[in-house]
C-alpha cells in the first residue's frame, strides 16, 4: 500500500490517556468518532497488528485536507509505543493522486470459504 504525503512530524508522549505535546496535556477521550473512524480499519480487514497504525494513517491521508493535524499512535502488547502529530501540507492534494486510495484496495476484497483458505495455506492436500 502506498502512502504519499508530506507532513511535519512532531514527537509526542502518550501517558495514561493523555497526549503530552509541548508540555501541554490533551485528553485522548476528547476525540470524536468522526475523527477516529476514518483510520479504524480493523472492523473491515481484521487485526493487522503492528501494521494497523500505518494502514490507518494511509486511510486518513486519503481524506485529509491541508492544514489538518493527524494524530497517529501505535499500541500493542510490547513495552513501548510511538505517537506522532502530523501537519497536512498543501502537497497532499497533488500527491494523493499518485497512488490508489486505501478504499480502492479494500474494495478488491474477495471472500473465500475455509476449505479454500486451508488449501492455500497448505493445510489440505488434495490428490
Amino acid at each position: 500500500m502506498a502512502c504519499v504525503a508530506q507532513a511535519h512530524i512532531q514527537p509526542m508522549r502518550f501517558v495514561d490517556g493523555l497526549i503530552v505535546k509541548n508540555h501541554h496535556a490533551h485528553i485522548v477521550d476528547s476525540l470524536s468518532p468522526q475523527q477516529i473512524n476514518p483510520g479504524l480499519l480493523a472492523p473491515k480487514i481484521g487485526n493487522t497488528y503492528s501494521a494497523a497504525a500505518l494502514l490507518g494513517l494511509c486511510a486518513v491521508l486519503d481524506v485529509a485536507q491541508p492544514g489538518e493535524t493527524i494524530f497517529v499512535a501505535s499500541y500493542g502488547s510490547g513495552s513501548g509505543s510511538d505517537a506522532y502529530a502530523l501537519q497536512v501540507t498543501n502537497a497532499i492534494t497533488e500527491r494523493r493522486a499518485l497512488a490508489p486510495l486505501t478504499a480502492a484496495y479494500l474494495a478488491r476484497e474477495k471472500f473465500i470459504d475455509y476449505a479454500v483458505y486451508a488449501k492455500w495455506r497448505g493445510k489440505l492436500v488434495m490428490s
